[in-house]
């Protein structure tokens, strides 16, 4: 990878109040970009998944892309 460019795979957990838990990098182009994939989804926030009106837990997997 160039210098300041790459990717991030993040699979995480939406708790049943829409906060981000249980993130983990599970592919990266370069482990210095792992810290800042993992700041950034911890800080997002989702309209929780429901199951017959009640909130639950929900997976999700996204790729951060750095660029400079």
């Amino acid at each position: 990878t160039a210098e300041g460019n790459g990717w991030v795979t993040v699979r995480y957990t939406v708790s049943e109040k829409g906060d981000v838990v249980d993130a983990v990098a599970f592919e990266a182009s370069d482990q210095i970009f792992v810290e800042a994939a993992l700041s950034a989804i911890y800080r997002w926030r989702f309209k929780p998944m429901k199951l017959n009106d009640r909130p639950i837990p929900a997976r999700g997997v996204v790729r951060f892309a750095f660029e400079e």
